[in-house]
Parts: structure tokens; C-alpha cells; sequence
């Protein structure tokens, strides 16, 4: 059987992780599915910050560039893939 990959998204994938899965590590050295979309949702908050004229924000060795797991699980998958689908496009404003 084949596996399509039309109707696949990002969004679609993340809602398949779970509180159990979204904070483990496949290797010590990897980030965890938790650690990446907080950054993602981050730099998207920054980039659309910038967009409408605000000074940087966010930087390269800030705290919130890339959050602990520990702190990620403090906030919770649900709250935090909440956080992330929360930033939309459509909220900049250009000057």
C-alpha cells in the first residue's frame, strides 16, 4: 500500500503528537518535536514582529530561541501547539 502524501501538513502531523511523545528525544543529541515548535513559533512571532516595524525582539542566545524540555513540559504540549496555532499571518499589520 501506498501512502500519499496529499492532504499532509504540518499542522495535520503535529495534532498526531502526544503529551508522551512530544517531549522525547530520539537522540540525546536531537531536539525533541516540543523544543522545535516552540522555536519555530518564536522566530514566526519575531519575523511577523518585524514585519510591522518593531525592533528586533528575539535573539540568537535569548532564552526563548530554544527552551528547555523541562520548561516545555512545565507549559504543556497542549498549551504550547495552542501557542503555536495562534500565530497566523493575517494578525500583521504593515506600516
Amino acid at each position: 500500500m501506498q501512502i500519499l502524501w496529499i492532504d499532509e501538513n504540518f499542522e495535520k502531523k503535529l495534532l498526531k503528537v502526544n503529551d508522551e511523545t512530544a517531549f522525547e528525544r530520539p537522540i540525546d543529541s536531537m531536539h525533541s518535536v516540543a523544543e522545535i515548535v516552540s522555536h519555530l513559533t518564536e522566530w514566526r512571532k519575531e519575523v511577523f514582529s518585524r514585519l510591522k516595524g518593531n525592533p528586533i525582539g528575539l535573539e540568537m542566545s535569548g532564552a526563548a530561541n530554544w527552551r528547555s524540555n523541562e520548561e516545555l513540559k512545565q507549559m504543556g504540549w497542549k498549551n504550547l501547539l495552542n501557542a503555536k496555532l495562534l500565530v497566523m499571518p493575517d494578525q500583521v499589520i504593515f506600516k
